[in-house]
């Protein structure tokens, strides 16, 4: 069983080990820095005070709900909704906290992801050291995002011998000149 389990459960995480993914973690805490709990513990504030919020007016506002509570009735009820709004507090940090983590290890494994709409920008030519976002449009420069032209490539290119060069015994690569003598020796 993993031990991140319900962050495993997005399918680009999936080909990662446990020791990988603590790695990938560490990297994420560390790009997201103190916006990795300001973010959520604002947003759980924010839960809180729309829960509480809405049941003062439920409470209070809305005459027909039938509750009619006085004195220690109403201490009750009031606890009892701070309580809830603490709860609905740490349940939406975590959940943006998660989703933060998520999102920061996503743009980790997908290097060359366009950096304004997330688009894969792997298979795409260079020019002049600048790629043009097929998805959104803007103009993307590989070496102010960190990326060379080798991160654009796809599996297949990477792998792929360049022109001039054959396989050989074991299919090691041959080089050019080598190629030449071979087949130089055959006529």
């Amino acid at each position: 069983m993993r031990r991140f389990s319900a962050i495993f459960a997005i399918p680009e995480l999936e080909k990662y080990s446990d020791d990988e993914f603590v790695v990938l973690m560490r990297k994420a805490r560390l790009r997201r820095g103190d916006a990795l709990w300001v973010i959520p513990a604002l947003w759980g504030f924010v839960g809180a005070v729309v829960w509480v919020g809405v049941t003062a007016v439920m409470t209070f506002g809305l005459k027909s709900t039938g509750l009619s509570l006085t004195g220690n009735g109403m201490a009750r009820w009031i606890g009892l909704n701070v309580f809830v709004g603490l709860l609905v507090a740490v349940a939406v940090g975590a959940a943006v906290r998660w989703w933060m983590l998520v999102r920061s290890i996503r743009r980790l494994v997908n290097k060359a992801g366009c950096p304004y709409c997330e688009f894969s920008m792997v298979g795409l030519r260079v020019s002049a050291g600048w790629v043009r976002c097929p998805e959104c449009g803007e103009r993307v420069y590989i070496f102010d995002e960190n990326l060379t032209e080798e991160d654009l490539m796809t599996d297949a290119e990477r792998y792929t011998p360049p022109p001039g060069i054959g396989a050989g015994e074991m299919g090691a690569y041959i080089k050019p000149e080598r190629i030449r003598r071979i087949e130089a020796r055959r006529r």
